[in-house]
């Protein structure tokens, strides 16, 4: 199970509210940073955020065919991610470049559009032989 805490949450959270992430964590669920990369959370305030996973915002994914110094970026945060103990997901991938360029950083997990528009249960269960 995980829970997803937007990034624009985080500049909220007070004493009370990290006790309640902390026991929701030590309970067993996962919790992710979403939006990683709007501009609301910096590298020191994840150290002190009980998150196993930063999703980084696919506004960041939208720029990186062709900036170098965004292609770096991402790089950074997945190594610093990685060093810190968390795993990675990227949202927002459509394109192939897109998917090659994020590929070459060791990512936990890909979504986005490339992959397949957003699905039901009832239509995933469905069709999940075909996404194996």
């Amino acid at each position: 199970m995980n829970l997803e805490i937007t990034e624009s949450a985080e500049v909220h959270f007070d004493s009370a509210t990290m006790k309640i992430l902390n026991s929701i964590r030590d309970a067993g669920i996962s919790l992710s940073l979403d939006d990683f990369g709007i501009g609301y959370a910096t590298f020191s305030s994840l150290r002190d955020l009980p998150v196993n996973v930063l999703k980084i915002d696919r506004s960041f994914i939208n720029r990186i065919e062709n900036n170098e110094y965004i292609q770096r970026t991402m790089q950074v945060i997945v190594e610093f991610a990685h060093s810190a103990g968390l795993s990675v997901t990227v949202e927002g991938i459509e394109t192939q470049a897109q998917y090659e360029i994020i590929n070459l950083n060791r990512v936990s997990l890909l979504q986005g559009f490339y992959f397949s528009k957003p699905l039901t249960a009832e239509i995933l269960a469905k069709n999940i032989d075909n996404f194996k």
